[in-house]
């Protein structure tokens, strides 16, 4: 059974956050309002941190596009009398991207261009470069054989 107390620190929790929601809705509802029409979609969520305003899109082609708006979001955002201490807009992308992408696989020079570097570097003294150089010679050497 809950007490009337524990309802009370619910319903308060509740309300700042929802409190919270329609503050970020306000705000990303002004960032559309300077933003033209094919970028209005990208500019999904946005977050108040501090004196800033951080906008979230999908892509970073679309987060390109919208940092040429953050000085003139700023400045519609300033003109709203709650939002003085606001000093700076910052475009992320969201996570989902960076998810989408596939590891790369190394890119393993050929035994050409190992046996080339061999080359160049046969007679040379103990000097750093000449060793680094040897010793990826023997790694590429290596993997080539696997």
């Amino acid at each position: 059974m809950r007490t009337r107390s524990h309802i009370t620190v619910s319903d308060t929790i509740l309300s700042k956050f929802g409190s919270q929601l329609q503050l970020q809705t306000q705000v990303l509802r002004l960032i559309h309002s300077v933003l033209p029409e094919d970028l209005i979609t990208h500019a999904q969520y946005c977050v108040i941190s501090n004196q800033k305003i951080l906008v979230y899109t999908d892509k970073a082609v679309w987060a390109s596009q919208l940092r040429f708006y953050c000085e003139s979001i700023l400045k519609h955002i300033n003109a709203q009398n709650q939002f003085k201490t606001i000093q700076q807009v910052q475009i992320r992308i969201l996570m989902s991207e960076a998810i989408e992408h596939e590891p790369r696989s190394p890119i393993i020079p050929s035994a050409e261009t190992t046996r080339l570097i061999r080359q160049a570097i046969q007679g040379s003294s103990d000097d750093p470069l000449s060793l680094a150089l040897n010793h990826l010679c023997l790694i590429l050497e290596k993997t080539l054989q696997k």
